[in-house]
């Protein structure tokens, strides 16, 4: 059946996708998408997952939204919609996704993590303190509380209660990038460039490959002056991972910014490649050919956008 020829798609992408081969991965889970009306549930979740690796949020947010309607209870799918709807304006579903991946989780690291990042208001941050708090009382002591309350405290410029956090945070789990990238803001706040530097070297140490954490110590460096360090760092990350997008978004806002407008095109072209329709990309091509007073063509880049 149409169904059971889904299934084993399924399973083989799976393959793929445990080997971190993404590319052939995201093939497979598309074509397990088409086998069967209505498409694969797993499919779709897993398709969605593979954006994710991919760096394409914009292409994984309505999969991973249909995935959380289908199964709640999926920590991994919650985790990622915690970080991706603040790219949108959803912080109040941002901070919901973190709290019910929290209920599944707890004390997760990403998940208190982009619980924070969707905490801007004075309000929201002290609603969170209390919420993590409350579940720091009710579980185990983990160096992911102190983390995501040196976070909330960092943000309410309490600074010497930030560093005593991230500090114990560190000293209870020494391997923990995303404390050192805690740290590493906390420098930037005292402008202790030096520090931070130092602070997000060890966090890149200790990343994944595709981490966020890389793309944010390349800005650090491109906004200090090291834009020749961030360059070859992003572009050694491509090598290693070329479908993953962000270090070719990188690359191509850096151009932009210097006013190389052919390498910026260059960069585009990558990107597009990998994902036809990257807004970001295709709006960077409008801007290129208004930079570069090409009229003509950049009402047409408009008009596709």
């Amino acid at each position: 059946t149409k169904a059971a020829r889904s299934k084993r798609a399924v399973e083989r992408a799976d393959h793929y996708y445990q080997a971190g081969d993404y590319g052939t991965a995201e093939v497979a889970y598309s074509n397990a998408c088409r086998m069967a009306y209505p498409p694969n549930p797993i499919a779709l979740r897993q398709l969605g997952l593979v954006y994710v690796k991919e760096g394409r949020p914009g292409a994984a947010f309505g999969l991973l939204q249909k995935a959380a309607t289908n199964e709640p209870d999926n920590a991994e799918v919650q985790i990622e919609l915690a970080s991706i709807l603040p790219m949108v304006g959803r912080m109040a579903d941002a901070r919901a996704a973190a709290r019910s991946a929290l209920k599944l989780l707890p004390g997760n690291e990403r998940a208190l993590v982009a619980l924070c990042e969707a905490s801007r208001s004075a309000e929201d941050a002290g609603q969170t303190r209390h919420y993590i708090e409350q579940l720091q009382k009710q579980d185990q002591d983990r160096a992911s509380y102190h983390l995501a309350l040196g976070l909330i405290d960092a943000r309410e410029t309490n600074l010497a209660a930030a560093e005593s956090e991230l500090n114990k945070a560190r000293s209870m789990d020494p391997k923990s990038s995303l404390v050192y990238v805690g740290l590493a803001r906390l420098s930037e706040i005292h402008n202790d460039l030096k520090g931070a530097d130092q602070a997000y070297k060890t966090a890149v140490e200790l990343a994944p490959l595709r981490s966020p954490v890389r793309l944010r110590y390349a800005e650090f460096q491109a906004q200090t002056g090291a834009t020749n360090q961030a360059t070859q760092s992003m572009m050694e990350l491509i090598r290693q991972a070329p479908d993953y997008l962000p270090p070719s978004l990188f690359l191509m806002r850096l151009a932009y910014g210097e006013g190389n407008y052919e390498e910026c095109k260059s960069c585009i072209s990558q990107v597009l490649a990998h994902e036809p329709n990257n807004y970001d990309a295709l709006l960077m091509r409008a801007d290129v050919s208004m930079g570069k007073k090409d009229g003509k063509q950049a009402v047409a880049d408009f008009e596709y956008l």
